[in-house]
């Protein structure tokens, strides 16, 4: 799901065990907290740090929306033609859709520090 809040701090999720923990916070509010859920977020290799990908965070599905509609069935085809990601899929964990680049107000924009195969971008990648 796209995180109907954030952590209030504007992009400081508090690294990626604090937007797992945000993630778990609003699913357990809807209901949805018996399951383990992680941000989809990737972190670059940083002073010895090996990088995290985004795609090896989240299981191997499926990938269904708050709604049950399925996302992907697995890796390959979440980061592939396959995927069924839209606007009208990408729902919030409440169920309800996100407004985003073209609506009035732009609500939220999905940052996640990854390249469209789910990994972390590079030192000096471009990320246009």
């Amino acid at each position: 799901f796209v995180t109907s809040a954030g952590s209030g701090k504007g992009a400081d999720l508090g690294g990626l065990a604090g937007a797992d923990a945000i993630c778990q916070r609003l699913a357990q509010a809807a209901g949805a907290g018996s399951k383990t859920w992680r941000a989809y977020l990737s972190t670059q290799a940083t002073g010895g740090t090996a990088a995290v990908n985004a795609r090896d965070r989240i299981g191997a599905g499926p990938w269904r929306n708050a709604k049950g509609a399925v996302i992907a069935t697995s890796v390959a085809d979440l980061h592939g033609g396959a995927a069924g990601l839209t606007k009208q899929t990408a729902l919030n964990e409440k169920g309800e859709p996100v407004n985003g680049r073209g609506d009035t107000p732009n609500q939220h924009d999905m940052l996640t520090g990854s390249q469209a195969d789910g990994t972390a971008f590079g030192p000096g990648e471009d990320r246009t």
